[in-house]
């Protein structure tokens, strides 16, 4: 019944509740003393999806000190331990040699061989060649960075002390990068961005602080390898490789959460973390939900989910009397979690009424300027390839009239919708548009044209599907540049659009502010294994 699980599996549509069932059924094994069934498993878990090879640590570490060489054990108990490590080997190795066995006999039909396809394989499980971070901010590390060296480039200019407080290195970086422009960091795309002030993160670096939170982890369940330690190090794994990875997705968040879940109801300060853990990651999955007919379901649903669940486990645990600084974060918490809630009233609500407007004047104003550009480029087009059979000389002058037709048309039904559309497409439907013959362009123009994809051009249907000489065809290729045209500089200066940046507000703001909430729950997660755990 967790939020998360129904947001991701029953509606964004995934299959995470299948895969966590096998995690839940192998912590069951653990727990239950059935070491070869855990680690088969697990070993079967990891050839259903490869990200939980991020707590596969805890269960080498676990298996190897609870079956292999238990705690105790002496040096006249090598041979058996040896004997145990090869069946829990071989237990491991049949999931893999099922799985990767059709892969490896196909290889050999074909040039790149057994080896070749299967090292193909290993490249696309793990795509390095992506950015640091997703499309949407993952809550984690690396958002907080981004958001740093967005604040900065935005800073430097308006304040020249801050030159006097940076590394050179720094100060250098972000004069390079201010001749060329700053790339965006918040458009969307897929790619490796490029940061104007602060050092780049590369895969080695994350890989770097993913392993040595893991092996300080990895020697605390070596030292006390209990059932409990267990539990919490396979949480705390899930907590380095999401607030560390790779280009990691907002939907990891379920990898630490759902293990701390078994660990909720053990004393006040597990329960306090898995409360602010919950809250933090189940909002930063909100905006995978983005229509308003989702919003009451997500919202309504996560709080009768915390009301039975947050509820019934408070009264299980003991709430110690704290010192005046326990008093003190514990007051700072609540409000963070209070601030959820006005969180999602901007976003929700106040968000899109402040920039509704805004966005459909500026998309007005683009349809002008796109109209303008289209009747100049028809003239062009007419007067290089004299097509004045295919098209009335009257059309010369009657194209700018039913230009400022369609524009008035356009306005006209933005601002009877209220539409929040980007730049991008109502431009190019605008642009699009001015190009028809006179007799068919007294069209009704809805908003809902805007979202819609616009068809390709046919020779039957297109009045400028002509013989194109070499100067039309560059004047059509300009026309379609302008159409996808999109800003991606994020620079101090007043040129750019600003539709990009606000519609990208909303989800940066939650996904800095879940950020923060997730690093406190993992510090404070960490503390209460590394120091307390026993």
């Amino acid at each position: 019944m967790h939020p998360g699980l129904i947001i991701i599996d029953h509606i964004h549509f995934q299959y995470n509740g299948f895969l966590f069932g096998v995690l839940a059924w192998s912590l069951w094994a653990a727990r239950e003393d059935k070491p070869l069934w855990c680690a088969f498993l697990f070993s079967s878990l990891l050839n259903l999806k490869h990200i939980y090879v991020y707590v596969a640590p805890p269960f080498l570490v676990f298996l190897l000190r609870s079956y292999v060489f238990p705690v105790g054990s002496r040096a006249s108990d090598l041979g058996r331990s040896f004997e145990r490590l090869m069946t829990v080997g071989v237990v491991t190795l049949i999931p893999f040699c099922f799985s990767l066995a059709p892969l490896a006999i196909d290889g050999l039909r074909h040039e790149a061989g057994s080896v070749g396809v299967l090292s193909q394989m290993v490249q696309r499980l793990f795509p390095f060649s992506r950015g640091l971070i997703h499309a949407y901010w993952a809550p984690n590390v690396w958002a907080l960075w981004t958001l740093a060296d967005r604040i900065l480039v935005k800073l430097l200019p308006r304040v020249p002390v801050l030159r006097t407080l940076l590394p050179p290195s720094f100060l250098a970086r972000y004069d390079a990068a201010a001749i060329s422009g700053f790339a965006s960091a918040s458009r969307g795309l897929v790619e490796n961005i490029s940061f104007g002030v602060l050092p780049e993160i590369r895969p080695s670096m994350c890989f770097l602080l993913t392993l040595t939170c893991m092996s300080v982890y990895m020697v605390k369940l070596w030292q006390t390898p209990t059932y409990r330690s267990f539990l919490a190090s396979v949480s705390l794994c899930g907590f380095a490789s999401f607030l560390f990875g790779w280009h990691v997705h907002e939907k990891a968040i379920m990898l630490p959460l759902i293990p701390y879940t078994f660990l909720a109801a053990v004393d006040f300060a597990n329960y306090r973390t898995f409360v602010l853990l919950s809250t933090a990651g189940i909002v930063s999955l909100f905006p995978l939900l983005f229509t308003p007919q989702e919003g009451p379901i997500k919202i309504g649903y996560s709080i009768v989910w915390a009301m039975l669940v947050f509820g019934t486990l408070q009264k299980r645990v003991f709430r110690p009397v704290q010192s005046n600084l326990g008093i003190l974060v514990h007051q700072l918490e609540t409000l963070y979690l209070w601030g959820f809630v006005g969180l999602q009233v901007y976003v929700s609500i106040v968000h899109p009424m402040v920039f509704a407007q805004k966005f459909g004047l500026t998309v007005a104003m683009h349809a002008v300027e796109a109209s303008d550009t289209s009747s100049n480029s028809t003239a062009a087009l007419k007067g290089v390839s004299k097509i004045s059979a295919d098209v009335p000389s009257e059309a010369a002058s009657a194209t700018p009239a039913a230009s400022a037709s369609v524009v008035d048309t356009i306005s006209a039904s933005l601002f009877a919708a209220g539409a929040t559309s980007t730049i991008g497409t109502p431009t190019a439907s605008a642009a699009g548009e001015s190009t028809l013959d006179p007799a068919e362009a007294a069209v009704t123009v809805s908003s809902a044209e805007f979202e819609a994809p616009q068809p390709a051009a046919t020779h039957s249907a297109d009045l400028l599907s002509v013989t194109a000489t070499a100067t039309a065809e560059q004047d059509a290729f300009s026309i379609n540049q302008a159409k996808t045209r999109e800003p991606v500089l994020e620079s101090g200066s007043d040129s750019t659009a600003p539709s990009s940046s606000m519609e990208f507000l909303p989800l940066m703001m939650v996904s800095v502010y879940c950020s923060i909430g997730v690093i406190w729950a993992w510090l404070r997660a960490s503390a209460l294994y590394l120091f307390t755990e026993s």
